[in-house]
C-alpha cells in the first residue's frame, strides 16, 4: 500500500500559545484485513497495516503539543463487509491507547471521528494509527482510506 502524508500549518507557529497543525494521510493502493487480527499504520514502508508496535512505524511529533481531534475515512472498494465492531485507536508511544472510535457497520464507508480528544505529547513522543479487527461474518476487502490529526 502505498500512501502519501502531508502536514499543513495553522494559525501562527511564531506564538507558541496559538500554533495548531493538521497531519494526514491517504492510500492510494487497497488492504483487506483478516478476522480477529490488530494491526498498526505503517507509515514508513508504504502504508500497509502491520502488526508490530513501536518500531519503524513512527509518526513522530517535534514540539510539545496535544492531539485534539482525528479523523479516519475507510472505504471498501470491493466487499463492504459485516457489520460487526471495528476499534481505532491512537497508540501513543507503544504504551497507551487512546479510542477514537468502535464502527459497526456494513456500509462500505466507515467513518472513526472524535474531535474530543486530548493526548498530550512532548517534542520526543510519537504515535501510530491501532486497528482492531473482529471475526466478520463477510469480511471486507478492498480497503482504502485517508485520514487527518489535528493538533494544537
Amino acid at each position: 500500500m502505498v500512501f502519501t502524508l502531508m502536514i499543513k500549518r495553522m494559525g501562527n507557529l511564531s506564538n507558541k500559545n496559538k500554533r495548531s497543525f493538521a497531519i494526514y494521510g491517504t492510500s492510494i493502493t487497497t488492504f483487506n484485513p483478516a478476522d480477529g487480527v490488530t494491526y498498526c499504520l505503517t507509515v514508513n514502508q508504504g502504508a500497509s497495516w502491520g502488526t508490530v508496535f513501536g518500531t519503524k512505524d513512527k509518526i513522530m511529533i517535534p514540539i510539545a503539543c496535544t492531539i485534539k481531534a482525528c479523523r479516519f475515512y475507510w472505504y471498501a472498494n470491493g466487499v463492504a463487509g459485516s457489520s460487526e465492531n471495528i476499534q481505532l485507536f491512537i497508540r501513543k508511544q507503544n504504551t497507551t491507547d487512546y479510542l477514537v472510535a468502535e464502527v459497526a457497520t456494513g456500509n462500505a464507508g466507515k467513518n472513526f471521528q472524535n474531535e474530543a480528544l486530548n493526548i498530550p505529547l512532548i517534542s520526543t513522543d510519537y504515535f501510530e494509527f491501532k486497528l482492531v479487527c473482529p471475526t466478520w461474518a463477510t469480511n471486507p476487502a478492498g480497503i482504502t482510506f485517508h485520514w487527518i490529526v489535528y493538533i494544537e
